[in-house]
């Protein structure tokens, strides 16, 4: 049985409501621009493709890392602040464009194989830290009970219990 540590916050308030190629292609921490650029690096963000992306920041740890997933309607925006801050924290970072149009369940199956197979490709990997906000937070805590090789922190922000 894995390790699992979950964090519920904020889960009262309104219930906010892919299969892409693990990692198409990557997001460079650079063009996480803050101030006046912050809805046009959200739209950066969101006009990716479904899939897990990874944030290219020099030198970047693997063994514990961390992923970030969007809610209902994102604009991205909401992410850049969150994203540069794990990256810059010298941790690999990863951000999850999802169909949110989806059932969560098949959005967290999505997620898992994705999971899954970056954990197979970078055997150093041993601690993920996850992170959902709204919608997005629903689709992280449907990996509460499947089983990863890793140890795996679940934090569900200002998400219903579904």
């Amino acid at each position: 049985m894995s390790n699992k540590s979950i964090f519920f916050i904020g889960v009262f308030g309104v219930s906010l409501f892919a299969n892409g190629v693990l990692c198409q292609s990557s997001i460079q921490f650079t063009d996480l621009v803050m101030g006046d650029s912050l809805k046009t690096t959200g739209r950066l963000l969101q006009n990716h493709s479904y899939g897990l992306y990874a944030i290219e920041y020099p030198q970047a740890k693997i063994d514990t890392i961390f992923v970030a997933v969007h809610g209902y309607e994102s604009e991205g925006y909401e992410w850049v602040y969150a994203l540069r801050k794990m990256a810059s924290s010298g941790n690999q970072t990863y951000y999850f464009r999802n169909n949110w149009n989806q059932c969560p369940s098949i959005i967290t199956s999505e997620l898992k194989s994705h999971l899954q197979q970056l954990i197979l490709d970078n055997t150093n990997i041993k601690h993920i830290i996850i992170f959902g906000h709204s919608y997005g937070g629903v689709i992280v805590g449907g990996l509460i009970d499947d089983d990863f090789p890793i140890s795996l922190e679940i934090h569900s922000l200002a998400a219903p219990l579904a």
